[in-house]
């Protein structure tokens, strides 16, 4: 029935929401091991026992700080976040095609900022990972000037993967509502299609929430 169809798309949204909010707990952690190591090496009784100079392994542990985020967004935005979406979309078609239907997707929807929630959730990674490459520049930086040698500019190389990650996940987070008109198309309904606007912002789904109210009142 239709309201056994909405009691099921709330329980996948709920069980994806939690799992992304899991993964998220989880990039909290690996920040706070990389800060937490990063800070244990920048005691100088610490920095005198490594066989390399803590320059390099600041430079390391930054990097690889970052992978690790950037691994944990992917799996975050690129993976749970769209089937998140992908459950969300279908709650809209139910309130385009049953305007009685309270439109709770639709006002959600309309509520959106124009870069888009993906774009928002995306800066809780990409700001740690942006902090990170700053810390490995601060490092190399710092190793030059120490000692201005070929390996020391080296440590720029690992000061690229935070950065560059920086970048892509910037570039990235923001096709959510690319994402939306794909879907959207596969149900073969044109005018619910044309709901999602080519440009930022809400989109029509204002139209959505109208239909309700009209609903109602002739009910």
């Amino acid at each position: 029935t239709p309201d056994d169809a909405c009691w099921k798309l709330a329980e996948y949204e709920r069980h994806f929401n939690v799992i992304q909010a899991g993964i998220r707990g989880l990039a909290s952690v690996w920040l706070l091991a990389a800060f937490g190591a990063i800070a244990t090496l920048l005691k100088r009784p610490e920095a005198d026992k490594l066989w390399v100079p803590a320059e390099w392994v600041i430079g390391a542990v930054s990097a690889m700080g970052a992978g690790g985020l950037a691994l944990l967004w992917v799996v975050d935005q690129l993976v749970y976040h769209r089937l998140l979406n992908a459950v969300f979309i279908v709650g809209l078609k139910l309130a385009h095609d049953e305007p009685a239907r309270p439109p709770l997707h639709a006002s959600m929807y309309a509520s959106s900022p124009k870069v888009g929630f993906a774009q928002l959730l995306s800066l809780f990674y990409l700001l740690p990972i942006a902090v990170l490459g700053a810390i490995a520049v601060a490092a190399g930086i710092h190793a030059v000037d120490k000692n201005p040698s070929s390996w020391s500019w080296a440590i720029f190389a690992l000061a690229a993967v935070p950065i560059g990650l920086a970048v892509a996940i910037f570039l990235k987070g923001g096709r959510e509502r690319r994402f939306f008109r794909k879907q959207a198309g596969y149900f073969g309904d044109r005018e619910f299609e044309q709901l999602f606007g080519e440009t930022a912002g809400a989109g029509t789904f204002e139209t959505l929430m109208a239909r309700h109210g009209e609903a109602t009142r002739r009910a």
